[in-house]
């Protein structure tokens, strides 16, 4: 037990140092690098609410920078969001205000003399004076007069990105205790450290310290640990997250490496896709409370970038490559890679879901507590991973050999030999939907959840949530980060 133990602190002490290296490598260019963002909105399941609220109507808004980025305006995006994801999300009325509004944006050592820590801090603070108290004492973006305060009959939005995401979650209690409509405040925030299904500061959310009472950082760089989640029921909130955005789709369980790479890739590749997002391109994964969760698909593996810069030969090996690299990181956030069709959703992609194929952080349209958090060996359906490999497998050889007939000027591979290569996944299919009923016949029958006080159907075992917990890990980690903090000043 000892060495189990040991290994799982190792275990996360090594994503904790992931983490680090995250914020390090957000400080390198990514422009440059912006993995393709596919539309296929047509094409993808919709895995909660087909159909969105008509977008509310505001009178004023804040548009925040991310990290490095204390002017949207002289970052060049500033009009880019109004334009796109703000109006995507809600309607402005035809006096309404939309200003740019500076926060510090900055992340010592890399850019800038504060902390990242400290730099929430103030943007947080600046958020709030804007709302409740107006713009007049705050630095002001030239020709861009900043509104506010919130009236009791004003509507406004916010838009944080990144890093001032991050200060936006941490604002949201003051604000909702400070406004008296609360419910007249819309919050849009994108590549959301906090993001309650997978951002990298909510899977590592550590307890308090029980010697100083205060909320976790990492040791001499002052990132938080213990924000938490952005609240889903505070705000009317919008929230997109880009697949294997390191920043805001981080792995659940830390031990899968090879998700923890891609994510770290996808820092450089895919979290600069926001600025330029058209709408179209993103799709809603489900609705907890009085948040909406928007996903942003991509079809190139960030870890797989350098070989798609090779042109159409690196295109090719790419392609027999990422059905079964997707698979592995699929498993590291909790999905099984192949939900069998008919019941449920079969969406696939970097987040959890349970043996029916329903998104495992919400339910009864509520987010469950905890459901964000790092752990240890997802609970995926075996029959379902089995599937996922099959159809990995049938991939692997399919894909290459499609982009050979393109390049090559063949048409399209014939049906029946894609059709042949599936089989094995129909069999593998049935076989795990006779499974599934047949034990689910025995629980109700025998009353068995009720008897063991738990859930015991198939989907509730096989939920995709890690069996093992990461908070007793991450506390003992936090003991060693405040002896740290105690001997390692802040700068």
């Amino acid at each position: 037990m000892g060495a189990m133990t040991a290994a799982r602190a190792r275990s996360l002490a090594a994503a904790v140092v992931v983490l680090v290296c995250a914020f390090a490598l957000a400080g390198l260019p990514m422009s440059a690098l912006s993995t393709r963002v596919e539309r296929f909105v047509a094409d993808v399941v919709l895995l909660a609410g087909d159909v969105l609220a008509d977008p509310v109507s505001v009178d004023m808004g804040w548009v925040m920078g991310g990290t490095f980025d204390p002017d949207p305006v002289a970052a060049g995006y500033y009009q880019t969001v109004v334009d796109g994801i703000l109006q995507h999300s809600v309607n402005f009325n035809a006096d309404a205000v939309v200003s740019p509004l500076w926060t510090p944006e900055q992340v010592w050592p890399l850019f800038g003399d504060l902390t990242f820590g400290e730099s929430v801090d103030q943007g947080a603070a600046i958020l709030k004076t804007a709302i409740l108290q107006g713009g007049g004492t705050l630095q002001q973006i030239p020709g861009y007069p900043i509104p506010g305060p919130l009236g009791n009959a004003d509507t406004g939005v916010v838009f944080g990105y990144s890093q001032s995401a991050t200060a936006a979650t941490k604002a949201m209690g003051a604000l909702h205790q400070g406004l008296a409509h609360p419910e007249n405040l819309h919050f849009v925030l994108a590549g959301n450290p906090n993001n309650p299904l997978g951002g990298i500061l909510t899977r590592f959310d550590f307890p308090d310290s029980p010697i100083t009472g205060a909320a976790r950082t990492v040791p001499l760089l002052n990132i938080p640990l213990g924000i938490g989640p952005t609240p889903t029921d505070l705000f009317p909130t919008d929230i997109y997250t880009a697949e294997y955005d390191g920043w805001a789709s981080f792995p659940q369980d830390p031990t899968n490496l090879l998700a923890d790479l891609n994510a770290l890739a996808g820092i450089l590749t895919v979290h600069s896709v926001y600025k330029d997002l058209d709408p179209a391109d993103a799709f809603v994964l489900g609705t907890a409370d009085q948040t909406v969760f928007h996903m942003i698909p991509t079809k190139e593996l960030p870890i797989l970038w350098p070989l798609y810069q090779l042109g159409e030969p690196g295109k090719v090996l790419a392609s027999a490559l990422e059905p079964g690299l997707r698979l592995g990181i699929n498993w590291g956030y909790g999905n099984p890679g192949m939900a069998f069709d008919g019941v449920g959703a079969d969406g696939i992609g970097p987040w959890a879901v349970n043996a029916l194929g329903d998104l495992s952080a919400i339910q009864s349209d509520q987010f469950v507590a905890g459901s964000g958090s790092a752990g240890f060996l997802p609970m995926m359906d075996p029959l379902q991973m089995l599937m996922g490999i099959q159809e990995a497998g049938a991939h692997t050889f399919l894909n290459p050999v499609e982009d050979i007939f393109d390049l090559a000027g063949l048409g399209t591979v014939p049906a029946w030999f894609t059709d042949a290569l599936h089989l094995p996944i129909g069999l593998t299919q049935s076989i795990d939907q006779w499974v599934m009923a047949g034990w689910n016949d025995l629980i109700t029958s025998l009353d068995l959840s009720t008897l063991f006080g738990t859930g015991l159907l198939w989907h509730e075992i096989f939920d995709g949530l890690p069996l093992i917990s990461g908070a007793p890990v991450m506390a003992g980690v936090g003991l060693v980060f405040d002896l740290l903090n105690a001997v390692i000043p802040i700068p």
